[in-house]
């Protein structure tokens, strides 16, 4: 049997009431260009690259959506877009995470085989100037309103490939952080462990090639938190936050900062317990400045001097339902699990001082 390789992350697209809003937040403060677009009668796409990261913005067709769409319904139609599906008038969401390949249509075969329920049917597109042609399926992922786009551009430079991480912890039954008013499990999967249904992503050293991807689900009886906040204002299941790599995140976290971009801080004293503080100088690292701009380091606990730092960003969104991290590698497989607690908390007083600003500006008001 052939294998159906994955060559990488191609892009990340995202579905939202106003493109020109994202776009500028994007372009204004991220550093992202604009490396295309494409306007028709039925939809508008926008193509924004920063570095190897590539983002696809869709419009959706009418402005902003119906308050009470279910994000996990799916409409038969593409809906207009190129490479992408339309999915049901719902929030502002990151929709698709889109896979390089070279046998589209095999690929689509073999997955639906296995029950993947296939939006798009293997398309093949032209390119201009002779330059084509480019072929694609859409597929049906197994969470809430994501899709996974499976496209062969090899004959076509159409945009450079996406690096999105997020870390694995390669547990059975996830990891499970509980106590302290945190109840969270997580379970990672890496698809190039999918090698027994004829796809993998081959073995490299380049980041690019690594895809991970993490699920989080709230554990019961532990009350309202961040999770159950997502999923209700999204509405379903679906992206919560997407990594973007960086090889200096103090400097890269400073430039944003001065953009304008807002991040999360954990509570000070992380950075001043005594453990945390020494595990942070073990490694060369000033918890001073750390602290300064919100950086989590996490170290690894078998090998010396391998870590991770990572920060992140408010909701890009009025919803929280979308936000991204940044993250810098000093020889760590991990996804920053030390990490959780802080950034738990601190986006759970984030959302609850978010809710409680509302439910004063409620009652100011005369609102119920």
């Amino acid at each position: 049997m052939a294998v159906v390789r994955v060559l990488g992350l191609s892009h990340i697209s995202f579905h939202v009431g106003s493109s020109e809003a994202l776009c500028r937040e994007l372009r204004g403060r991220y550093g992202f260009r604009l490396w295309g677009s494409r306007v028709t009668a039925s939809a508008e796409q926008q193509v924004l690259r920063k570095g190897s990261a590539v983002f696809i913005v869709n419009q959706r067709p009418g402005g902003r959506p119906r308050a009470r769409a279910q994000a996990s319904a799916w409409p038969s139609p593409s809906g207009g877009f190129l490479y992408d599906v339309a999915p049901a008038p719902g929030v502002d969401t990151a929709a698709n995470v889109c896979f390089e390949v070279r046998r589209v249509e095999e690929a689509a075969r073999r997955l639906s085989g296995l029950g993947c329920r296939v939006l798009v049917p293997p398309r093949r597109v032209e390119g201009e100037g002779g330059l084509g042609p480019v072929t694609y399926t859409v597929l049906r992922s197994a969470l809430g309103n994501v899709c996974h786009t499976l496209v062969d551009r090899s004959a076509y430079i159409l945009m450079s490939n996406l690096c999105a991480l997020a870390r694995n912890e390669d547990v059975n039954e996830g990891y499970v952080i509980e106590g302290n008013d945190v109840g969270l499990r997580l379970t990672a999967m890496r698809y190039w462990k999918c090698s027994e249904v004829g796809m993998s992503i081959p073995a490299t050293k380049e980041k690019k090639m690594d895809c991970k991807f993490v699920i989080a689900e709230s554990l019961p009886y532990q009350g309202k938190n961040q999770v159950d906040t997502f999923l209700q204002q999204h509405h379903g299941a679906g992206i919560q936050h997407v990594g973007l790599y960086t090889t200096d995140i103090v400097s890269t976290s400073k430039c944003l900062m001065d953009n304008g971009v807002q991040f999360f801080f954990p509570p000070p004293a992380y950075y001043t317990e005594v453990y945390k503080r020494q595990e942070i100088m073990e490694v060369g690292q000033d918890p001073d400045v750390l602290l300064k701009y919100g950086v989590l380091l996490d170290a690894s606990l078998f090998v010396s001097f391998r870590y991770l730092m990572q920060v992140f960003t408010k909701p890009l969104f009025s919803e929280d339902t979308f936000f991204l991290e940044l993250i810098e590698r000093k020889g760590a497989a991990g996804f920053g699990e030390g990490n959780i607690r802080a950034l738990w908390k601190s986006l759970q007083t984030y959302i609850d001082q978010k809710e409680d600003k509302e439910t004063k500006e409620k009652a100011q008001n005369g609102s119920p």
